[in-house]
């Protein structure tokens, strides 16, 4: 026994179970780390296995030398393989989260690694263990334990070969990111965000690469611009915009003005749907300067079209209609289809916010009718989010209800989370409207755990709010509660939402304080829900008992 008296409790049992996973359940390696809890914690270890070669060092006296240190066990393994076995393997730790054969013969290839032997050298390594293939689908997909990564990736630095790989890496995924934002708004869309949800991990680890000291942060900005869509679809505004950010924040090439309005038009976007609206404006506006500068027109119509939206959400009917004009001119002037269809639709939601609703209505449909004939799901399913939202305000809830499943069928064809977690939310709102409050419930909680593992704290504040609505009639202290809850939420975060849901939501809130027919009582239980943290709304939104 290393610890005599050691016991699993709920306090270190979470960093046991991380060193175990992080040490990829190798026993040499557990064995070698369980000498280390005599002198320190088990939280301390697993925090310093980042080091585990230095770490994991000593073992039984009686054991092979091979056998006494991490490093040496896998220095036994790696002197066993050919020269090109080697470097294969050395130049594989350039990836985070697998790669595919084809991204290995086109990373890995060259100076002694033809790219046609590729296959048979990772075969090779799969059967000797230090590369574990997996399949899903007929496809395999290749990936490394984290300790030998650690290990290649120290032999990798040793060869001086490291700046080259990630460089190739970078230049990799850069292409196929460059090549999915051609594709994210076509018939075949679902598959690249699933290809690029697959590769998140080595996404996030060029643009980690290209932002360090000596870094390219030109391609580090062209890739950061073309991810943009991907993390608004499926719903990473905090990741994308923080990325965006960071590498607009380095030092700027004049020439690569296109790239740079590109990642200020995707800060922009992911902003606005942050509810950021001051930042949005100005992102867009900075984004429109310089597209204006060198005459890009169909980025000057991009950028009105989301100046538009901005003016929208914030109220501002006739700014963002003249926007939204100004773009859907030159887009039809381009024949640029897929502008169109989204100027069309951004059209109908400024006339929808300034009440013209027969006005939206012909417009969504023109969108919704374009993108179909685009094979354009998403933009599809936007355009029915639309029709629903009219239907709604104009009382006909049995469309509504059914234009709003339609889209979140779509978003859960396309594997789009957030949207079909917000599709679920409006599903539930009109189920209030028709009375099936119980039934809504349930849904709003579901759409509030979605929310809650994307860590989207903008649309857990709206599901707070409609959690509130479904309790508005049946238990009218519950919902001042939720309301009290979701707005404090919403100032910290700074977010308002557009007038129109606003009204919306003033109507519900007096039906509950009309129902409880007590403003005191509404008033202390508003307070209550003011008083917690987000922590304490969540968990009372979702079943926890408050005093």
């Amino acid at each position: 026994m290393q610890r005599p008296h050691f016991a699993v409790t709920t306090q270190n049992a979470p960093a046991l179970a991380s060193v175990c996973h992080r040490l990829d359940g190798i026993p040499l390696a557990i064995e070698l780390a369980a000498p280390r809890v005599r002198s320190m914690s088990v939280e301390e270890v697993n925090r310093r296995l980042d080091q585990r070669f230095s770490l994991l060092t000593g073992g039984s006296r009686t054991v092979l030398p091979r056998q006494r240190t991490l490093r040496s066990a896998i220095d036994w393994s790696y002197d066993l393989l050919n020269e090109a076995e080697q470097a294969l393997l050395c130049r594989v730790s350039v990836f985070s989260g697998g790669w595919t054969l084809e991204a290995a013969e086109q990373v890995c290839s060259g100076e002694g690694v033809d790219d046609v032997e590729t296959l048979d050298l990772l075969t090779s390594l799969a059967d000797k263990n230090l590369v574990v293939a997996d399949e899903q689908d007929g496809a395999t997909r290749y990936r490394l334990l984290e300790t030998v990564r650690q290990y290649a990736g120290d032999q990798l630095r040793e060869r001086g070969n490291e700046a080259r790989l990630q460089s190739r890496h970078l230049a990799y995924f850069l292409a196929l990111a460059e090549e999915a934002e051609t594709q994210l708004t076509g018939s075949d869309q679902r598959a690249w965000l699933e290809r690029l949800e697959t590769e998140r991990d080595n996404l996030r680890s060029a643009l980690s690469r290209s932002a360090a000291l000596g870094g390219d942060a030109a391609n580090g900005l062209r890739l950061a611009g073309a991810l943009w869509r991907f993390w608004l679809i499926h719903g990473y505004l905090f990741e994308g915009r923080r990325s965006l950010v960071e590498q607009l924040a380095l030092p700027a090439d004049p020439s690569a003005w296109q790239a740079r309005a590109r990642a200020l038009h995707g800060a922009g976007v992911l902003a606005r749907n942050q509810g950021d609206y001051p930042a949005a404006g100005l992102l867009h506006e900075e984004s429109l300067a310089i597209r204006r500068q060198y005459g890009d027109r169909r980025g000057i119509a991009a950028s009105l079209n989301s100046l538009g939206n901005v003016a929208s959400e914030r109220g501002d009917h006739a700014a963002a209609r003249s926007f939204h004009e100004e773009g859907l001119v030159i887009y039809r002037a381009l024949d640029d289809r897929h502008g169109t269809a989204s100027a069309l639709n951004n059209l109908g939601i400024a006339s929808m916010y300034s009440g013209d609703f027969p006005a939206a209505r012909v417009l969504f449909e023109e969108s919704r009718a374009l993108s179909n004939e685009l094979g354009d799901r998403w933009g599809t399913a936007a355009s029915l989010m639309n029709m629903a939202m009219v239907a709604r305000e104009t009382c006909d809830l049995s469309a509504a209800r059914e234009l709003y499943e339609a889209g979140e069928a779509i978003y859960q064809e396309l594997g789009d989370q957030r949207s079909k977690a917000r599709a679920s939310r409006e599903v539930a709102l009109v189920m209030c409207d028709q009375g099936d409050y119980v039934g809504a419930q349930s849904l709003l909680e579901k759409s509030l755990a979605s929310f809650l593992k994307l860590g989207d704290r903008t649309n857990i504040c709206d599901a707070l709010h409609g959690l509130a609505y479904a309790f508005s009639l049946r238990d009218p202290r519950r919902a001042a509660i939720l309301w009290g809850a979701g707005e404090r939420l919403r100032e910290e975060q700074g977010v308002k939402p557009p007038p129109m849901y606003r009204s919306r939501e003033d109507r519900e809130l007096a039906a509950a304080r009309a129902a409880l027919g007590d403003d005191t009582a509404f008033d202390l239980a508003w307070q209550k829900g003011r008083a917690m943290n987000f922590e304490e709304a969540v968990g009372y939104a979702l079943g926890a008992k408050v005093t």
